[in-house]
């Protein structure tokens, strides 16, 4: 039987946020109105180098609106490359089998509209 010893050699939480500008896809119905949004952050990579944590991934936004002229609910999902950086501040070169834990935790999500077409969204979460 394998016996696992592990030990936490870098442990930090950090607050992140997000700012970007979304337009509807051509065939979605303009909006009347923002019902409510969320945010979830997707880590898809992580890379430790020369005391260096790379993460990345993607956000991905889900605004429910009304529509304007049919008042009919729709959802529509955006997404944004995710990139952040951590110094360590440790030699990782010395350890073995090193494993990285991430949790991604939403703090809010917001959304709203800059024209009839158009979302204004920002999200923090912490990582």
């Amino acid at each position: 039987m394998d016996k696992c010893c592990s030990c936490t050699i870098f442990s930090e939480k950090k607050d992140v946020e997000n700012e970007a500008e979304y337009t509807l896809s051509d065939y979605m119905p303009s909006v009347s109105r923002i019902v409510k949004t969320e945010a979830m952050l997707k880590i898809t990579d992580k890379l430790v180098n020369s005391g260096k944590l790379d993460l990345s991934g993607e956000i991905v936004y889900t605004v429910l609106y009304t529509a304007e002229n049919s008042g009919l609910l729709k959802c529509a999902l955006f997404k944004e490359d995710f990139e952040e950086e951590y110094d360590m501040h440790t030699d990782t070169e010395k350890v073995a089998n090193l494993c990285v834990f991430v949790k991604p935790v939403p703090i809010h999500a917001t959304a709203k509209l800059v024209g009839q077409r158009t979302f204004a969204a920002r999200s923090k979460f912490s990582l």
